[in-house]
């Protein structure tokens, strides 16, 4: 009965040093290493919502900085909707990416899953840091075919943005 019980503490104990090594993991990773980038880090900085525009849709990047590393959410507004093709009005997009130098690195996911998107942009911010230029390559699902062209994106106030609202 005695050594069962050493071997119930001695579990007990395995599992309570188990998750404070898990808690302490998680919060170094959390918030020291993430406050310990943003104190260190001095390159670009590119956070915040950016905006697009073409004659078939407008883009917003709203993009979560973390040191080098992007995160955040676009959305982008087909300005075709109801014209008979088989597209989504607005479809929201996963972002994930890195800037380094002037360079910003972009990758797009579809939120939804079931449905198909991905694009990808290299850009260089340009200017005073208000616009970001350069390519584009995507996936267009009305031809299923993968497209690329050019690009801008824009801070809104620091160029002239077209607005059709």
């Amino acid at each position: 009965m005695n050594g069962s019980i050493e071997v119930l503490i001695g579990v007990i104990a395995g599992l309570i040093t188990s998750l404070l090594v898990l808690l302490g993991k998680n919060v170094f990773s959390d918030w020291v290493l993430p406050w310990y980038r943003r104190i260190t880090y001095s390159g670009l900085l590119v956070h915040g919502a950016w905006y697009a525009q073409t004659s078939a849709q407008k883009t917003t990047l709203d993009l979560i900085q973390e040191a080098g590393l992007l995160s955040g959410q676009a959305s982008v507004v087909s300005l075709h909707a109801g014209k008979g093709l088989e597209i989504d009005d607005v479809r929201t997009f996963r972002v994930t990416g890195r800037v380094f130098d002037r360079f910003v690195v972009l990758n797009l996911m579809h939120v939804d899953r079931s449905r198909l998107g991905a694009s990808t942009l290299l850009m260089q911010v340009s200017g005073d840091g208000t616009l970001m230029i350069g390519a584009h390559s995507w996936y267009a699902p009305v031809i299923s075919e993968i497209r690329c062209g050019e690009t801008m994106f824009s801070r809104r106030g620091s160029v002239p943005f077209k607005n059709d609202d």
